[in-house]
């Protein structure tokens, strides 16, 4: 009766799993080349729709809207691919097929084949989007990755170099969610384009100056520390990487010098008196 009971709640976890979908509002990684989620066992893509409607689910918290024609394959299926070929030496085992384009853009969404997360972006914050990817194909056909936030005003494309190889034809789109606040992020293709990673990071809004609120801290660097004077009343100070990633967090009254390795650091500031961000550079 206890392993039936087991089995069962696994089977509801494991559904859950798949199936339901959180706003993204802190940095996130998909690695279709490379994690375990998506490929041991390879995943096998969405079940397309048997109308002219997109069927869609979710999977690691990612969403999918399905093919609406099963004649080019499941919308992304994970296949084994070694592969490299991007600027940042990024390399992958596997790939994810979209197999076949979007088929168009109607109410707010492409009509088929495509990605999509709700995010939530805060104040005084950006959120962006990079994706890896190659073409669909080595041949000499343009093929194009796009991103929008549901509308045809706010998104870009970016074209797949074409004759790619294991080696060669890496790109990466990286997209700015346009506003603060909630929506959609989408990620369709016109035609059959790999992907390979996306990432989503958030970080402080640049270039608060002090006459845009009553924050007077100074935020600069001295020698391999980032520092913050002028500090007069109760204060958050979060130090990012440049990729978003959270460095160091912690609440003073007082002036600090915190130690940290050579690079470039987004410091934010947060008080009653008001919220400043400034970019430095620590040798």
């Amino acid at each position: 009766m206890k392993k039936n009971l087991f089995s069962l709640f696994f089977a509801v976890v494991s559904a859950i799993s798949v199936h339901a979908q959180t706003t993204v509002n802190s940095n996130t990684t998909w690695d279709f080349g490379n994690a375990a989620v998506w490929t041991a066992p390879p995943f096998a893509g969405v079940t397309s729709s048997t109308t002219a409607t997109a069927i869609e689910s979710y999977v690691n918290n990612l969403g999918f809207g399905s093919a609406i024609s099963a004649s080019t394959g499941l919308m992304g299926a994970v296949a084994s691919s070694t592969t490299s070929g991007w600027v940042d030496n990024y390399t992958a085992g596997f790939r994810m097929q979209m197999n076949g384009g979007s088929g168009g853009f109607a109410s707010g969404k492409p009509t088929s084949r495509y990605l999509f997360f709700p995010v939530s972006v805060p104040a005084n914050y950006n959120c962006n989007v990079k994706v890896w990817f190659k073409s669909g194909s080595t041949g000499t056909t343009v093929r194009t990755l796009y991103a929008s936030d549901g509308t045809t005003t706010n998104s870009i494309s970016k074209a797949a170099p074409t004759g790619n190889t294991s080696t060669t034809g890496g790109e990466i789109l990286s997209y700015d969610y346009p506003t603060n606040g909630s929506g959609t992020i989408y990620i369709y293709a016109d035609t059959s384009i790999y992907l390979y990673k996306m990432v989503v990071t958030f970080s402080p809004t640049l270039g608060t100056s002090d006459s845009a609120n009553k924050n007077a801290v100074k935020i600069f660097s001295t020698n391999s520390q980032v520092s913050v004077s002028n500090i007069t009343d109760r204060s958050d100070v979060k130090i990012y990487s440049m990729n978003g990633g959270l460095v160091k967090s912690l609440t003073t009254n007082s002036n600090i010098d915190v130690n940290v390795k050579p690079g470039i650091y987004i410091v934010n500031v947060n008080s009653a008196k008001g919220n400043k961000s400034v970019k430095v550079s620590v040798k």
